[in-house]
């Protein structure tokens, strides 16, 4: 394309999900064939690009379909006019599998909400321990208003609102289970 948003060249899997067939579009501009909202995203797009080098990241709806632009400035031979390299990606079924996930999550956080259960998750790969509001309430705690000296997300948390006789079992218990990466639940009791 180059900086009007003029169609110069084109490769695709998927014509298809062009707005026209290629031999329609080549030599018009995006302004001729999409609608105009769709169209001055894309040339803000180009614009960007054409200016500082590349823009990454917007989206455009075609009918039912989502999209996601990446757009580079290519290098010009003899100080000629900026012609740009426009990637434009499919990524409704993305969108789907992203709504279907922030969905599943609200579901489990009013499952556990309904249920005054307590629950709690630690992220190996960040060593990061998150828990539900509700894990806090059933130990008679606001999660907002808490004084411990643990930083917020660390096992330490967990550890501190242990009873002190049942800290370093507790520890090492959970330390050797994620060692282990056993397939079975962790279980413990201790004192709080």
């Amino acid at each position: 394309m180059d900086e009007e948003g003029r169609y110069l060249q084109f490769f695709s899997l998927h014509e298809d999900r062009l707005v026209l067939p290629f031999e329609q579009l080549q030599g018009r501009c995006v302004s001729e064939v999409m609608p105009a909202d769709q169209a001055a995203l894309v040339l803000s797009a180009l614009r960007e690009a054409a200016y500082g080098g590349m823009s990454m990241g917007r989206q455009f709806s075609i009918g039912e379909r989502r999209f996601e632009l990446s757009v580079a400035r290519k290098p010009s031979l003899n100080d000629g006019p900026a012609r740009l390299v426009v990637l434009s990606r499919d990524i409704t079924e993305r969108m789907r599998a992203e709504l279907q996930v922030r969905q599943s999550l609200q579901r489990y956080r009013s499952f556990i909400e309904a249920s005054n259960t307590g629950a709690w998750e630690f992220d190996i790969e960040r060593n990061r321990l998150d828990c539900s509001p509700e894990y806090f309430y059933m130990l008679g705690m606001d999660p907002r208003n808490l004084s411990l000296r643990a930083p917020a997300g660390s096992l330490d948390v967990w550890t501190e609102l242990m009873h002190p006789d049942d800290r370093d079992m507790a520890k090492e218990c959970f330390q050797s289970y994620v060692r282990e990466r056993p397939e079975s639940l962790y279980e413990i009791k201790f004192r709080l």
